[in-house]
């Protein structure tokens, strides 16, 4: 009779451990995470947002800097083409913008 009970008691246990793990997994995944740094992207979330707009123009390879008079990424004597990138994004119903004049993701009101 006690083997039944201990067998019952382990068996709840296992359920409520496993079910506590999705739920905490769940709740953190949709929090939006607040960050000090301006320039901070961390409001993106693969699983939450969806770019719907591209014009922010950048370098795809590391070191190059764009320069928008000539509409290429430059390095020294190197240039190379420039990539379009995700300037607006929906993340759970809200927008996010980057500011082209100030280099910042914003968030639309």
């Amino acid at each position: 009779m006690k083997r039944k009970y201990v067998l019952a008691l382990v068996v709840i246990l296992i359920v409520i451990l496993i079910s506590s793990f999705f739920i905490v997994k769940n709740m953190t995944g949709s929090e939006v995470k607040e960050d000090t740094e301006s320039n901070s992207f961390s409001f993106y979330s693969e699983e939450y947002c969806r770019c719907f707009e591209r014009e922010y123009r950048k370098c795809y390879y590391e070191g190059f800097e764009y320069d928008s008079k000539r509409n290429l990424c430059v390095k020294d004597n190197e240039v190379t083409n420039s990539i379009l990138s995700c300037s607006a994004y929906e993340c759970l119903g809200k927008i996010y913008r980057f500011n082209l004049d100030t280099k910042i993701w914003e968030e639309e009101v």
